[in-house]
């Protein structure tokens, strides 16, 4: 199913992520769980998915922005694991999308408070 294009945060989303002014996964804040970088690079992960804006990201470039002590093909291996771990945490598989290179989260399922956003603040521009 598909939200309607004017749903907002009361939608029954899958997955509801707050960015803007905290960082909360589904009305809880998102800490780092766990010990070690794996729980860690799994939200930096996330915060560079998002920080790209979400839709269309080349693997490459979210690889060298959360590894940039690799090499490529070595960032290219700890994204494949990190997103596998993201999607745990997300609680979807589908919530990220892999097409052609490119990572997105998945809007019909992932509210996004940002994009949200950026959709009101267009639709205010238009009308001015």
């Amino acid at each position: 199913y598909r939200p309607p294009a004017s749903a907002g945060p009361s939608w029954p989303w899958p997955v509801r992520l707050r960015v803007l002014g905290g960082f909360v996964l589904d009305g809880e804040t998102v800490q780092k769980r766990g010990v070690g970088r794996s729980a860690s690079r799994t939200l930096d992960l996330l915060k560079a998915l998002i920080a790209s804006g979400a839709e269309a990201v080349p693997c490459t470039e979210l690889a060298d922005a959360v590894w940039p002590e690799s090499d490529g093909a070595a960032a290219l291996r700890a994204f494949e694991v990190t997103l596998t771990r993201l999607r745990k945490v997300l609680g979807r598989d589908d919530a990220v999308r892999v097409r052609d290179g490119r990572v997105s989260l998945d809007e019909s399922c992932c509210w996004l408070d940002s994009r949200a956003f950026e959709l009101f603040a267009g639709q205010a521009e238009a009308l001015s």
